[in-house]
Formats: C-alpha cells, structure tokens, sequence
C-alpha cells in the first residue's frame, strides 16, 4: 500500500517545482542595462538648462555634485519663500538637455526627479547646430509608456527604461512637464544617466578653471575690492567687494564672464582693485535730545536757525559729511527741522524743515532723496533746487536701493524680480489667438448688459419684463 502512492506523490512534488520555476523566470527583471557592453555615459557630456533665477548649475548632475534645480527662492526676500517663475506645467515646461560632441549609440537611461510626468526627446538637428537653441522640429519624440517608480526622496519619481535598439544621437532632452507638489515653480534632478558607448573623442576641458587669474598686489592687509571694465571703462564684472586679503601678491581668479553669466566677447579688459584697513566705528558723541549740553546757547525748542534739534515727528534717517559741515535729516516734522546743520564739536548751526529720506553728497553738494524725488543743496547758500524724480512710472519699475553722486550727477540702483521684462512689450503689439489661456470671443451687449436699472415696471423693470413675458406666452 505504500509502495502504491509513493510514485505519485514523487511525481507531484516534480510538477510543483517545475511550476514555481517557470514562474520566477517569467517574474525575473530583464537586465538593465540590456547591453552589457554600454556603459554610463553622462560623464562625457555637457549639460544644458533651464536656469531661473537662483537656479543651480546644471553640471552638477553630470559631475556628480549633487541635484540641479531650475529655479530656487530669492534669498533676499527673508520673510516669505518667492520664487521668480510661474508654476511648472505642460504650457511653462522645465527642460534638461545632455549633449556629447559626436552621435553615439544609447540603449537606456534612468532619471530621478520630482516631476510626475516627462516626455524625452532625441536630436536629429545638424552637428555645428547648438541643441538648446534648436527647434522643436530638430527633435524627435522618444515614445514611452513606462510609469514612474517612487524613490526614496519626498516627492522623488524614478523612471528607468530602454532605449529601442540601434538608437543614435547627439543629444538627449527631457522636458518636466508636471511637478510634486502640484503647481510648484522648483523642478530638479538629482539623477540622469544615459547607457551607451562613449564617443571617440571628449570634450575638451579646460585645465586650470577658472582660466585667468589676475595679478593683483594688495598694498596692505584688509578689505579689498577688485572690478573687471572693458577698454571704454564699462563695468564688466564686479568679482568680489569686502574681502580679506593680505598684503602682498595674490592671483585672482576670473572665469570670463560678466554680470550675467555670459562669456565676454574677445577685447581688451582692465582691473581695478582698492584695499584698504576695516573701517570701525568710533564713538563721538550722543547729540541729542541733550542739547543744552553740547549747545549751551541754543534752547530745545525753534527760536532761531540754530534752536532745537531736529523733527518733531520723525527719527534720524540720512547722515552726510561734506567738508567739516555734518548734515542729519528726518522724512518730515510738523514743528520742528527736518534737516540740521552741525559743527564737527556737533553743534546744530542751521536747520530746516524741508525732510529727506536719504542723504548723500558727491564731494560738492547736498543731495535729498524724499517720496521718490532728489533735490540739491548749495552747502554756502543753503538753498535748495529740484534735481530728478525718481518716481515710480511706465520706464521704471522696482524699488531704489542705492543712490549716489558724482560730478553732479545722480546714480540710482533698482531692485525688481524680473527687471528685463518690464516694458518688454504693449498690449497692441499682443497676439491674443496666440496666448494661453485662450479667452472666449467677445459678445456684444447693450442696455446695460441686459440688466434693468430699476425693479419698477413703469421703468422697464424686472416686473413689466415678467408680465411681457407672460402675455407672449398666452
């Protein structure tokens, strides 16, 4: 009897390790990458993208630095995180370009991001043709209908798939269509490796990067300044302000480009530099409310030019020296001098009561800077002229941060998010069909829309209208 069951339950286990075996082969992950002879060719390319601002370095990722970003908040704004771009979408895309100096053959690539949607492209453009300037029509759509896997990071997607056999190109493009959170304006990359064979011939690195160092000779130890103008004496680029050197020869490095991140075009370029020790602050004195102290002869209140101190209604603001006079103002008084004259013992010998935000002078003259207008000041005759409005206007957008003098004339420092888009355009040179979202066609109306002016039926009204409606009907 036992001899009997014995072959089949021998012959069961056999089909059921035949079964489990044929599931783990169909259930096995197909190799990745699906050519072993490619390897990781990212290293060899050079990195192209969208650079908001305070975006990071797009190299970053092909050096392996660490994540690059389109975008990140403006560091200025302390109270609130603002970023300078609308929210990443399928209209405002973000975008990641790697480029390698020949087309070489890909078989995959695997992307780490915080975008829930992508399309990939491959170049078909001309080889002296720069792939970040190309048109959409010199890249081809690489189709995919792989869904995301999650990673480890918070809001990270992973996208790992191959590249259909026999692919070559010079370019790869990714196009980051839809970020997490939702309607977030910051789109990165921590990841984008590409499989292939690497091309036959690298780019050509520089190096020594930067690759120009200045010669600079500081005279003396402490804070030094150095600025790059061309041969016309324009500023170039300003490389540092405010920084320790010591004294002695000290080679400065600069990486060619100007204020904006751009290379310089072929020229003549000149340095200047400036050291000298850390300015400190000295106490002097504490001239006021104790006037009586250091002005034995004024009284606190206005009797005469140089009676009492400053307003009545507002606090110091601007401090200026010119000569051995020293001038303090306050944006306005309603009893009191908005703007006093002192001694350098700090003895008040004139005041008035015209107010200035901002005091600051070019060696010669007075200048006062209130509600967004400058006016001069003779220092011998005291009298007072309008110079310029710096008012807010269609020409002129954004705060003013700085101002200064010189020769007598006035330079003004705008801030503003966006400043290369202000008056970009007008609203009569705007191709409306072309813009997004697409606005309904206009419908013309009269008679107030349709709307009555009066609920009375002997105006017109919403019952004369009921009742005319009531009779049609009958």
């Amino acid at each position: 009897m036992t001899n009997a069951y014995a072959r089949p339950i021998h012959l069961l286990c056999v089909l059921l390790t035949s079964a489990a075996i044929l599931r783990a082969a169909e259930q096995a992950p197909a190799p990745f990458p699906p050519d072993p002879a490619h390897t990781n060719v990212t290293p060899f390319a050079l990195a192209q993208a969208e650079q908001a601002p305070f975006g990071s370095d797009s190299m970053r990722v092909v050096r392996g630095e660490g994540a690059w970003q389109n975008a990140g908040p403006d560091p200025r704004v302390r109270d609130r995180e603002v970023v300078n771009r609308v929210p990443v979408s399928d209209v405002y895309p973000s975008w990641y370009i790697l480029v390698w100096p020949e087309a070489i053959p890909l078989s995959a690539l695997r992307l780490r991001t915080n975008t829930d949607q992508v399309k990939f492209y491959l170049f078909t453009g001309p080889e002296k043709e720069s792939p970040a300037l190309a048109p959409n029509s010199h890249w081809q759509r690489l189709r995919t209908e792989l869904a995301p896997a999650r990673g480890k990071e918070r809001n990270e997607s992973v996208y790992q798939m191959p590249i259909p056999a026999g692919t070559k190109a010079r370019a790869l493009r990714v196009h980051l269509l839809e970020v997490q959170p939702r309607n977030s304006k910051i789109a990165w990359i921590s990841e984008f490796s590409v499989w292939g064979r690497p091309p036959a011939k690298p780019f050509e690195t520089l190096s020594d990067i930067p690759p120009v160092r200045i010669p600079c000779d500081f005279a003396v130890a402490g804070e030094a300044a150095l600025a790059v103008n061309d041969a016309d004496g324009r500023r170039v680029r300003n490389l540092f302000a405010q920084v320790e050197r010591k004294a002695g020869g000290s080679p400065e490095p600069w990486d060619l480009k100007d204020e904006d991140g751009q290379y310089v075009a072929p020229g003549t370029y000149r340095c200047r530099w400036t050291v000298g020790p850390k300015p400190d602050l000295i106490y002097q004195m504490t001239p006021y409310p104790n006037v009586e102290d250091h002005s034995p002869q004024s009284t606190p209140w206005n009797r005469g030019p140089a009676d009492g101190w400053l307003s009545n209604h507002g606090n110091q603001c601007g401090v200026c020296v010119i000569g051995d006079r020293l001038y303090i103002s306050a944006g306005g008084t309603e009893g009191g001098h908005a703007l006093i004259e002192c001694d350098p013992q700090g003895r008040k010998v004139w005041g008035s009561g015209a107010g200035a935000d901002r005091l600051f002078t070019d060696g010669v003259a007075l200048f006062l800077w209130s509600g967004g207008r400058v006016s001069r000041m003779d220092p011998a005759t005291r009298q007072i002229t309008a110079a310029v409005n710096l008012d807010q206007g269609p020409g002129r957008k954004g705060a003013v941060v700085g101002l200064a003098a010189r020769e007598n004339r006035v330079y003004a420092a705008y801030w503003s998010p966006l400043p290369r888009l202000d008056d970009a355009t007008r609203g009569d040179v705007v191709d409306l069909d072309a813009c997004l979202p697409k606005h309904p066609p206009s419908v013309k109306r009269s008679d107030n829309y349709g709307i009555p002016l009066s609920p009375r039926p002997s105006a017109g009204g919403w019952s004369k209208q009921r009742a005319g409606k009531e009779e049609d009907n009958d």
